[in-house]
């Protein structure tokens, strides 16, 4: 079964995914990163200025073939008819049809009374689905 954990209170959504993509990349996993098109950008170009002694390999989902089948976080604003990841990060507000067919959820969240009001709903989606989801409280430093 799918684990689903949320991660709520994060000042920044696309700084905080791009910590939690270069921690599951240094242990080898691959990811999928939804978001709305102008997010996906931003986090693309975090990715390249995240650290300048590291590369985190990324592309985009609509990359060619033999890019995307060798690139362990694609970033897209919909799921790939194929993915090839294991963890899903997801920076929409919306619910994710098909989550099902990854390992490990992880919805961010920020401070945001909308946002906070569907992750909420999609929190109930989730228990209505018969998965518990785990919750991290961001903590600011």
């Amino acid at each position: 079964m799918t684990e689903v954990a949320f991660h709520f209170n994060a000042p920044d959504k696309v700084e905080y995914a791009c910590r939690l993509l270069r921690k599951a990349y240094a242990k080898g996993s691959a990811l999928f990163v939804l978001a709305e098109p102008g997010t996906a950008q931003r986090v693309e170009l975090a990715l390249w200025t995240l650290a300048p002694d590291a590369f985190i390999p990324h592309c985009l989902s609509g990359a060619p073939a033999h890019v995307t089948a060798r690139t362990p976080i694609q970033i897209g604003s919909e799921l790939p008819a194929q993915p090839h990841a294991g963890m899903l990060v997801n920076l929409q507000r919306e619910w994710v049809a098909g989550w099902q067919q990854f390992e490990k959820v992880f919805e961010i969240v920020t401070l945001d009374d909308l946002e906070r009001q569907s992750a909420r709903d999609r929190l109930r989606r989730y228990r209505a689905e018969g998965v518990d989801p785990v919750w991290h409280e961001i903590k600011s430093s």
